[in-house]
């Protein structure tokens, strides 16, 4: 049951992304590499298809001052939760080898740092370098051999979590590390020997990012994954990623799609091809997660806003193909949850006078009949497959724990009754065991909010063997309808992120040299000189000597294309981006002038042409003494060229003939260094995580 309908102030169109096509080389990591020189190189391999990492290290140790590792990672700000499934390949040779989560200052050796670490003989620790080349601290663990690794950075906290597959996590952590709000995370294996490497795979990975600190619910909105699992092992597959919130995936009864909902309408996802396409709905294009497919797959049940009823929920029925709905209920707000398997009825939650009760009513509509009426709140009703039961959860005893009755409402008798608050008992097709998802006691036990970290448990219907089968982040929306696939072996949910998506195109710039660039020589003469150095993965410019100004330009040559960079520029200093750009240094130049005259986005033609379309708009969009995120794209001929800075389009010019008549067609990428007397002493122009993407 939900409240309020989500992400309704969102458009009403699902972007959805295929896990596969969005996927980098890496995954989801920038690069892979081996930090402090170990004397055995290592690799990383992602296999798509599997959506696992197999690392392979060597190292001689991560601890004291140095360290020696493979590390597949990224850059991260902010807030952020590092999860996955870990696994040693083989006997191993020491047992100190280790593998896990690590967060880095920076890729030296003795960079200060936090990790979860699982060792080769078990030991499960969290460890720590407060300061670069200081000596190495831990945290040992209660748990041992734990194969589930999480690390979460919360403010000035790192916390660590870790459990045996199927356990409840364990928690450690330490505000004792003070690292920077741009970091590396990512994935490591160290063998703990410099003569041999080990190697470990990494499954069921996950970056989690949270909402902002400020973020208001059922207004904002983080991304979402669609996933799903096979119970016994608790494999996960992404099928899908979206930017917005998705919610409340059921399986269909021919095993083929999914149905989910988002921005107030249903969708279906084909499971062989990924494809998504809208689900037809007809009027009601204001549904929230409940929506559930009748036992013989004949027909679907829905909760849609009603204009009608002031914009409160009511429940339709409506073909399993799609059509025109058929309202049931008569009161509103009514939350759908299940059909009984004759598919006579419907049971629901209803908000009567304040209460928050089970209902059920005739499939024909017509007087509902309430079922409960104990004090607190009754939410998330479904009938098992033999029709003899109701399950639903419960707030009656204190936390919310879930609660069986007979079809009738009578013998209301509770199954569960441990720490957590335990919403949405969805029972398997088989009538064996059941599915929920479990807050922890920072939730309150009538609340089931997004957002929050959150356990699947697999049990049997009298709560017997309770397991964790999927630990996520998530909440409202990941499992609130039935979810299993006919078959009894998988479930479908949603969890959520907002992970930003990695940076598309080719590095051209590898942050460590200036291989691939050049300075050019057939420019005029005050722009032979300048000075380029890379310094903590930033490209440096300067003049040099003081007035002479240079260009730094790819060995390669392009034509239509993005360029994506930041940049930040001292004030006064004076640069550009230079495209198409001939040896003689004609060519399209996008200004980033930061002197008087605070020019951002023109289009200037060089030399002596002068400029051919102002930006003003420049700007006021550009952050003095920060790092500004740039996008240039050139495309066609004339050419086309546009100008984004910090995600707001600033230029959009379309060139003629007459303007690029002596403008090469295609040439290098250059960046300036202005020359002149306008540029203050140690002023200087920085630039990093430059990439391209040839069109």
């Amino acid at each position: 049951m939900t409240r309020t309908l989500a992400a309704l102030a969102i458009a009403a169109t699902v972007a959805l992304i295929p896990a596969r096509a969005a996927a980098q080389s890496l995954g989801y990591f920038e690069a892979a590499e081996d930090v402090g020189q170990p004397a055995l190189a290592g690799s990383t391999t992602y296999d798509a298809d599997a959506q696992t990492y197999t690392i392979t290290g060597g190292g001689t140790n991560m601890w004291a001052t140095r360290d020696e590792f493979q590390f597949a990672w990224r850059k991260l700000n902010g807030d952020f939760i590092l999860r996955a499934h870990v696994a040693f390949q083989g006997a191993g040779v020491d047992p100190h080898r280790k593998i896990g989560w690590i967060i880095r200052q920076d890729l030296t050796p003795g960079s200060p740092y936090v990790d979860a670490t699982i060792h080769g003989d078990g030991l499960t620790s969290l460890q720590y370098r407060k300061t670069a080349g200081g000596i190495t601290a831990q945290i040992e663990s209660a748990i041992k051999k734990a194969d589930v690794v999480q690390l979460e950075r919360r403010g000035g906290t790192y916390i660590m979590s870790v459990a045996k597959f199927g356990d409840p996590f364990t928690v450690t952590e330490t505000t004792a590390v003070t690292l920077p709000d741009e970091v590396y995370v990512g994935l490591f294996v160290c063998s703990h020997n410099p003569k041999v490497q080990e190697t470990a795979v990494f499954s069921n990975v996950r970056i989690d990012v949270p909402p902002k600190t400020a973020w208001t619910p059922y207004r904002d909105y983080i991304g979402s994954n669609l996933e799903i699992m096979t119970v016994a092992t608790g494999a996960r597959t992404v099928l899908h990623t979206s930017p917005i919130s998705i919610q409340a995936p059921n399986w269909t009864v021919d095993g083929k799609s999914l149905i989910f909902n988002g921005s107030g309408r249903l969708h279906r996802i084909d499971l062989a091809s990924r494809a998504v396409t809208p689900f037809d709905t007809g009027f009601a294009t204001r549904n929230n997660n409940d929506h559930v497919f009748t036992f013989d797959g004949t027909l679907l049940g829905i909760s849609h806003h009603s204009a009608d009823d002031n914009g409160r929920s009511v429940i339709y029925s409506l073909p399993a193909t799609g059509g025109t709905p058929k309202r049931i209920t008569a009161n509103s707000p009514s939350y759908f949850h299940g059909w009984s398997p004759d598919n006579k009825w419907l049971i629901y939650t209803g908000l009567r006078n304040g209460n928050l009760d089970i209902y059920k009513i005739s499939a024909d509509g017509g007087d509902e009949i309430r079922l409960t009426s104990a004090p607190g709140v009754d939410d998330g009703s479904e009938y098992t497959p033999d029709g003899q039961w109701i399950f639903f959860n419960s707030t009656r005893t204190g936390l919310m724990q879930v609660w069986k009755m007979r079809a009738d409402g009578s013998e209301q008798t509770q199954v569960t009754n441990d720490q957590f608050n335990n919403w949405f008992p969805h029972i398997a097709p088989d009538g064996k065991s059941m599915v929920v998802i479990s807050y922890g006691q920072d939730t309150a036990p009538g609340d089931h909010p997004f957002y929050k970290h959150v356990y699947l448990r697999h049990m049997g219907l009298d709560a017997g063997n309770p397991k964790v089968v999927a630990y996520l982040f998530g909440g409202q929306g990941t499992i609130n309808v039935p979810s299993w696939s006919p078959d009894s072996t998988k479930i479908g949910f949603v969890s959520n992120s907002a992970l930003p998506v990695l940076p598309s195109g080719s590095v051209v710039f590898d942050g460590k040299t200036l291989a691939g660039w050049h300075k050019p020589q057939g420019v005029p003469a005050d722009y032979r000189g300048g000075k380029w150095e890379v310094v903590d993965g930033t490209l440096v410019g300067d003049q040099d000597p003081p007035g002479m100004g240079g260009f730094l330009v790819t060995d390669k040559v392009y034509r239509d294309f993005v360029i994506e960079f930041d940049v930040k520029l001292d004030e006064p200093a004076d640069s550009g981006v230079f495209l198409r750009m001939g040896e003689d240094g004609k060519n399209h130049q996008l200004t980033l002038d930061n002197d008087t005259n605070k020019k951002f986005g023109d289009v200037y033609l060089s030399w002596g042409r002068g400029t051919v379309h102002e930006a003003p708009e420049g700007k006021k969009h550009f952050k003095q003494g920060e790092w500004n995120r740039v996008k240039i794209q050139i495309q066609g001929e004339p050419a086309r060229i546009q100008f984004w800075l910090n995600g707001k389009a600033i230029t959009d010019f379309q060139h003629t003939a007459e303007t690029t008549s002596d403008v090469p067609k295609e040439g290098r990428i250059g960046l300036q260094i202005h020359a002149g007397k306008d540029w203050s002493s140690g002023s200087k122009v920085r630039f990093r995580n430059i990439r391209v993407t040839e069109l």
